[in-house]
């Protein structure tokens, strides 16, 4: 029995040894086939076309006219014209506060300050011939009667003023033509504090895409410039547009030394686009261009102590050229080779 206890223990070892040796072969073999294929030298064509140099900075949608309503006094709510995604025109009256006692405040102020301006009137007809009168005394009695009818008409002029204020605040007029993007509280019958309920208006014409760039950056930036955009939220949907803005002064509310840049877009947005305000993306301002230029991607062109080089034809072949524009990813190449030949890495 203990015999044949052995010779299973024997043949288990085997098996696991065996297994072990097949791994451990497979590993070697793919390693040996990996380097393999790391040294086969990789190619490419030289080509003929363009190369551009870019810029890339990261920014965000805003717009030129975008609005924030809200109301300035408390009181009850009592209409609401406009729902979300509906268009508004300049000037239109987009919700209202109860203004009924308001209206009978000012209208009981005018009737306040018609009958001071009366009195004022009456007072000053009846003392202004007794205030060429030798007796100061009464010449500084009579002044102080004018001077206090006087201030009550001031008085009543100014509560009519506050009243009149009053009143037009209890309405929210748009200040712009545009999209309403969000409202918050907008059930009518309800009372609201200064403040509470909020109208957002954007005009989709005026959208732009604005980015800071450093006091490295700005220098390479122009008005008019071209700029391609990519916007996180749409990577398929390239815009287009152009440098229209570069402050002068730093912005203030950044910790370093950047500037903003404000990019019009060549094509207004609708707002049935998608495109919200706040939205992320990088703009491709381009740099420089050169057409009808040789090149190679960036990784085939070596140096060394003697210039900069690559291998034309073979991996050893080492031809030095001159590079002229460098894009993102491929450099101009100038020497004596044409567009086809292949180069090596």
């Amino acid at each position: 029995m203990k015999l044949l206890g052995w010779v299973k223990i024997t043949k288990r070892r085997i098996v696991f040894a065996i297994i072990a040796f097949l791994i451990f072969g497979a590993v070697m073999a793919y390693r040996n086939f990996s380097k393999s294929r790391k040294e086969e030298p990789q190619s490419a064509q030289i080509q003929k076309g363009t190369v551009t140099d870019n810029l890339i900075l990261s920014g965000t949608i805003l717009a030129d006219e975008h609005v924030n309503l809200q109301f300035q006094a408390s009181g009850l709510l009592t209409y609401v014209g406009v729902k979300e995604g509906d268009l508004v025109k300049k000037g239109k009256v987009i919700a209202s506060l109860d203004s009924k006692s308001l209206k009978k405040s000012f209208q009981k102020y005018m009737n306040i300050y018609t009958k001071t301006r009366n009195t004022f009137e009456q007072a000053f007809d009846d003392n202004q011939n007794y205030l060429i009168e030798p007796d100061a005394e009464e010449r500084e009695r009579l002044s102080r009667v004018l001077w206090g009818v006087q201030m009550d008409l001031n008085n009543s002029v100014l509560d009519v003023e506050i009243t009149d204020i009053a009143v037009r605040l209890s309405s929210l007029v748009s200040p712009i033509t545009g999209v309403v993007t969000k409202i918050t509280d907008p059930l009518p019958g309800i009372n609201i504090n200064a403040g509470q309920t909020r109208f957002e208006i954007v005009n989709p014409s005026t959208i732009f895409f604005e980015v800071v760039a450093d006091q490295t950056e700005v220098t390479l930036l122009k008005l008019d410039q071209e700029v391609a955009i990519i916007l996180d939220s749409f990577p398929d949907m390239k815009i287009n547009g152009k440098v229209k803005l570069i402050s002068y002064t730093p912005d203030p509310t950044e910790s370093g030394t950047v500037y903003q840049v404000k990019v019009v877009l060549d094509d207004p947005f609708e707002i049935e686009s998608g495109i919200r305000i706040g939205m992320t993306g990088d703009a491709k301002f381009l740099l420089a261009k050169k057409d009808n230029v040789l090149y190679v991607p960036s990784g085939f062109v070596n140096s060394d102590s003697q210039g900069t080089y690559i291998n034309l034809g073979s991996a050893g072949n080492r031809v030095y050229v001159q590079t002229g524009l460098e894009g993102e990813e491929v450099i101009e190449i100038i020497g004596s080779f044409a567009e086809g030949d292949t180069v090596f890495d």
